[in-house]
């Protein structure tokens, strides 16, 4: 007997196919938070606080867009969303950038995370239709 799920569950879960998204959340995570230690250990970050930021936004919005597209809820895409912000946190804790305290970036890390996250998801719900 097939189990019939709700449309909030479905909105909110995603189908059980879309789960091997969340398997990126490591990956997205250590790539970051690598990519921000290396740029700092060469010297490299005043150069590509730009660029890194571009990149570090197509981290959040484009695995949570993929996700949200092949069947994905939107709780895997927030939390795609945040795992990049998270190891962007992590690398930059050794020292408050641009005189901002460690309590306000993580706030507003997360706040941006959950954003981006959802605007990958309403994106991806856009592409499947």
């Amino acid at each position: 007997m097939a189990l019939t799920t709700s449309p909030l569950r479905r909105l909110v879960v995603g189908d059980e196919d879309a789960v091997e998204w969340l398997a990126l959340i490591p990956l997205l995570f250590t790539a970051e938070c690598m990519g921000v230690v290396a740029c700092r250990s060469l010297g490299l970050f005043p150069l590509v606080v730009v660029p890194g930021a571009v990149v570090t936004l197509a981290l959040m919005v484009v695995p949570s867009a993929l996700s949200a597209a092949n069947g994905g809820g939107l709780f895997g895409s927030v939390v795609l969303g945040l795992a990049p912000v998270s190891g962007l946190q992590l690398a930059l804790s050794g020292e408050a950038p641009l005189g901002v305290d460690l309590a306000t970036m993580a706030s507003v890390g997360v706040v941006v995370g959950i954003v981006l996250g959802a605007v990958g998801f309403a994106v991806g719900v856009a592409m499947r239709e």
